[in-house]
Parts: structure tokens; sequence; C-alpha cells
């Protein structure tokens, strides 16, 4: 027996020692394409005078890449719904950007009397059953209600940008109250890059959903030495080396983005964020969590947050592509976030990573 044992476990050590990742018997062309388009935050650069048509160079490229579905850094609706509950370890994070999203979201939910969940199916089945861009307005409207009631403002802007201008004007639409009408149409014309990107190019490509695919479930990893370590981190001379070389950066992207509102388009940027030298640029950050050498190892453990959020999110971009196997995937996110999915989804076996500055204006 003993013999037995011995032989089965230097059977298993060769097989895990030695073996190769698995490489599917695929052509190139069946693979799923996804490109991840490295983006500055744009409300976050530019002021109350950016231009919608400054993006249309961009969008035109993006518009030949051809993309079967689009993905916005937006926390999935059931995502959201989870974190909403567990006060202790998100409620930090719920109290921020998702607030209002989720006030609309119960507001809509009392008065169709639909939980979050039901309303979310309702949504996924009216979709279906609609299928294309071909939908009355007021069946559209009724579509709207379910998917914020969903948590889903993303797909619900998309919707309300296809209502004709008189629904869009109107401050009076049956069932949905004036607070929600008035947060679309700022949403849906709003410099922020899930809409002028994401929705702007659904739109273009008539569409009829986009993907929400961003995660903050890893904030429980840090919330309770989040404050402190921020402070210790600002005053280590290692962080303040990195400043330095940030702020040098930043006089230098400011002239670029001057130059770029100057000619109307912002493509030369997009092409800057998405270059290797930016995207190394954008690394030198997370070095810094191993220059520290903090005796309590918050250091570490602040990178170890960063990897699982970006693992999660590379999770449902692989998870998206479920459902569009062998088509093109786009997904738009802040610029740091490139380098770390570009690295996870290239190890998926039937994913091609696709470059923005490999595409031809």
């Amino acid at each position: 027996m003993r013999i037995v044992l011995l032989c089965m476990y230097i059977h298993c050590f060769i097989l895990t020692g030695f073996s190769q990742p698995f490489v599917p018997d695929i052509d190139r062309s069946e693979k799923t394409q996804v490109l991840v388009l490295a983006t500055a935050h744009l409300a976050e650069i530019f002021d109350n005078t950016f231009d919608q048509v400054w993006l249309s160079s961009l969008l035109d490229t993006l518009e030949r890449f051809d993309p079967s579905i689009i993905a916005v850094e937006e926390v999935p609706s059931h995502i959201l719904h989870y974190m909403e509950y567990d006060e202790h370890c998100y409620g930090f994070f719920t109290e921020m950007w998702p607030r209002t999203r989720i006030e609309m979201g119960r507001e809509l939910q009392m008065i169709l009397g639909k939980s979050r969940p039901e309303a979310e199916l309702m949504a996924d089945s009216l979709l279906q059953a609609y299928g294309d861009n071909t939908i009355k307005p007021e069946e559209r409207i009724t579509l709207i209600k379910y998917l914020i009631a969903g948590y889903d403002r993303v797909t619900a802007t998309l919707q309300w940008r296809y209502l004709p201008e008189s629904y869009r004007s109107s401050e009076n639409i049956e069932g949905l109250p004036t607070n929600i009408v008035n947060y679309l149409n700022r949403f849906a014309n709003s410099r922020n890059e899930i809409a002028s990107i994401g929705i702007a190019l659904a739109q273009r490509l008539n569409h009829n959903t986009i993907a929400s695919i961003d995660d903050h479930q890893d904030a429980d990893i840090i919330i309770d030495i989040f404050e402190e370590f921020s402070q210790k981190l600002r005053e280590h001379d290692a962080f303040k080396m990195f400043q330095d070389l940030y702020e040098r950066y930043r006089q230098e992207e400011k002239e670029m983005i001057d130059a770029a509102i100057t000619k109307g388009a912002l493509y030369p940027l997009f092409e800057h964020w998405n270059s290797p030298e930016y995207l190394d640029l954008t690394m030198e950050q997370f070095k810094v969590y191993f220059q520290t050498d903090f005796s309590n190892k918050w250091d570490r453990r602040r990178m170890a947050q960063r990897e699982v959020r970006d693992l999660n999110i590379a999770s449902n971009v692989r998870r998206l592509s479920a459902y569009y196997p062998g088509e093109r995937i786009l997904v738009v996110i802040g610029a740091s976030h490139k380098p770390f999915l570009d690295a996870y989804l290239a190890q998926m076996v039937d994913i091609e990573i696709v470059h923005f500055n490999t595409l031809h204006k």
C-alpha cells in the first residue's frame, strides 16, 4: 500500500510540476477580443466648458472597433445591493458615489411595489422582449423605471437618451419623479467618461445595454486602517518622491490638455493615456508600497487590497465574455487599472487583448 501511495504521489508531482498551461485548439480569429481603454476621469480634469464634440474622433475609432458590448467602471447592481446591507464593511463606500443610485432605486421600488431583485428581473425580461430599439416611448419609460429600481443607472441613462427630446425635456412623466428626470438629463450629458464615452458610443452602435464591471468588495481589507495608513504614507519619503514625480507629470499633462482643447479633439490624450510610457508611470504609485517598509505591513496590505479589486474586475469582464465568445468587448476604465487587467485577462484561454494604439484612427 505504501508503495502504491508513493507512486501516486510521484505521479501527481510530475503532472503538477511539469504540466503546461492549457492552450485551446482554436484559431486566433475565434478568440474574444477585449480592448481595455485607459482614461483619466474626465469630470476631474475638465470643467463645464467641456464639449462632447471633442470626443468625436475617439468615438469614430471605437465605433470601427465595433464592440458587441461596452463595459464601464460602475459597480454592478447585484454587488451594490449586497454592499448596501453590509454597513459594517461597506457603509462608508455606499454613502459616497453610489448614494444617489440607491436613493433613486429605493424611490422607484416604492412606486413600483417591487424589490431590487424583482425590478432587475423585470427589466431583463423587458429588454429581451423588446429586442431592438423600435420601442415605443411609453414602453421605454417603463423599462427605465425598472432599471433604476434595479440600481442600473447606466443602462437606464442609455435608454433615456433614446427617448425623443419632447419626453426628455418634460418634467411631468407619469410614475417618474421630477428629481429622477433631472438626474437622468444631467448624467446623460455629463463629461463623466461613463456617459461621454460609454453611453455615447453604445447609442451610436444601437446597443440596448451597457455592462458594469467595477468592484469595491475589497474595501473591507483596508477600511479599519485607511485613515492612519494614509497619514503615515503621506509622511514617508518614498511617497513624497512619487508626489514630486507626479507633479512634474501633471504640469506636462496640463500642456497636453490645453493643446487638445485648443484643437477641439481629445484623441491625442487617449493615445497618451494608453501608451506604454504613461501606463508605466501609473505603476510607480504601487512601487511605493514596497519602498515604505512599514513594520506593521500595512503597505503590503494596501497593495493586496488593490490587486483584489482588479482581480474582481477582471473576473467580471471574464464573466461578461461568456456571453460574447469570439466577439469584441470594450472596457472603459481608469488608466491605473489597465496594466493589471491586461495582465490578468491575457491569461484567459480564449481571450486576446487588443490595445487602443493599434487601432487605426
